[in-house]
């Protein structure tokens, strides 16, 4: 059946999930900012998560934070033997400045943080068992990279039977191509593309039917 984006998106049933706003991946100094990667992408993003962290903040819209820890005690062999063969030094460190989410996207109290140590958010993490607890039948994906994280995460939201709605004006990667061509095999495969002020309208429609 069909659903239009209200229905899709439900509050009740739908959760904001923000995927690796950390500094190593989105802050000058962080490990990519080191590696000579263009975070020029990360600011406006960052701006519209924002954006649609305050809009499902005030429909009651089920919000979880991904944070990555990396430490080589957590990576299973393929991801250490990938650190070695790129000759990569260990980035997301539990603990470290590197890990910590960006100042601007810090989770609020009494939201849910999710870590992982994969690059999607459903492999060996308590996440899937926070959604179903709270009922949640939608994931609406933003964060970076697009074509890494975000794209592993919601293939699997996807296959572990979740709708997928992903923000591509939300979303960033280290170059447009890159994140271009993640939105298109997204929108082919296994998510329905709506930016932040198409989802922002939708939650506020439930606030103020509410008021």
């Amino acid at each position: 059946m069909t659903m239009n984006i209200h229905e899709r998106i439900n509050p009740a049933t739908t959760a904001l999930v923000v995927v690796d706003m950390q500094n190593d991946f989105c802050s000058p100094g962080g490990y990519l900012d080191k590696l000579g990667a263009d975070l020029t992408a990360v600011e406006p993003t960052a701006r519209q998560i924002a954006r649609l962290l305050d809009s499902a903040r005030s429909a009651g819209v089920k919000v979880v934070h991904i944070q990555s820890w990396f430490d080589g005690k957590y990576l299973n062999r393929p991801m250490l033997e990938r650190l070695e063969r790129f000759n990569i030094e260990p980035y997301c460190v539990s603990g470290s400045w590197g890990a910590d989410f960006i100042d601007d996207l810090k989770p609020l109290e009494g939201e849910e943080v999710v870590v992982k140590h994969t690059y999607s958010a459903f492999q060996k993490t308590r996440l899937d068992d926070v959604l179903r607890d709270a009922g949640i039948s939608t994931v609406v994906l933003c964060g970076t990279a697009t074509n890494n994280c975000v794209d592993g995460t919601g293939r699997d939201a996807f296959y572990a039977g979740y709708h997928v709605v992903l923000a591509p004006d939300a979303a960033c990667a280290p170059t447009a191509a890159l994140h271009e061509h993640a939105i298109a095999t997204a929108k082919h495969a296994y998510a329905v593309i709506a930016e932040v002020a198409e989802i922002e309208a939708a939650w506020a429609v439930t606030v103020n039917a509410s008021q």
